[in-house]
């Protein structure tokens, strides 16, 4: 097999476990989460990227926030997860981390290291902050998602927390 059906096969895996819905009774409207999220996110939101999609909208930071040189999470990645946490907690819905990255020596390798982070943060956010297994889906895309989307420019270095809007998906 190709290495490109496999990093094919890999992705679409990844892509179908991101599908999963949360119940819509038991979920805030998506307006509330984001009102809640820049109140609580106000010391920082300086680092942070809110961009409103037709599904719900995206949280994004630099990775060079949350994790430091050796790919660890950092005091500020820490304090950012302490936050994000609350926020997952507290919405009910069903919450999307996507960790990306600029080029590697190989897809696969890109692949590997932001599967690597999206899980640091996964277990953080559900060992050491409470968080539902169940309510995060962690997914390492490596390079392979675009930097640009509707004209913002994002890091290729970055983490994305998704919510969806089960609003638009009645």
């Amino acid at each position: 097999m190709s290495r490109n059906i496999i990093l094919y096969i890999i992705f679409f895996l990844c892509w179908q476990t991101a599908l999963g819905v949360c119940p819509v009774s038991t979920v805030q409207p998506v307006k509330k989460i984001k009102e809640q999220i820049e109140k609580q996110m106000e010391p920082i939101l300086e680092y942070t990227l809110f961009m409103q999609t037709p599904t719900g909208f995206v949280i994004s930071f630099d990775n060079n926030i949350i994790f430091d040189e050796f790919n660890e999470i950092n005091l500020t990645g820490k304090l950012i997860l302490i936050q994000m946490a609350q926020i997952i907690k507290n919405s009910g819905y069903k919450w999307q981390i996507y960790s990306h990255c600029g080029k590697q020596n190989s897809e696969l390798a890109g692949i590997i290291l932001t599967t690597e982070q999206a899980v640091k943060i996964t277990n953080f956010l559900t060992e050491k902050e409470n968080c539902l297994l169940h309510q995060i889906v962690p997914i390492g895309f490596g390079s392979i998602m675009p930097v640009k989307k509707d004209g913002i420019k994002q890091s290729p270095d970055r983490t994305d927390f998704i919510v969806e809007n089960f609003e638009f998906n009645r």
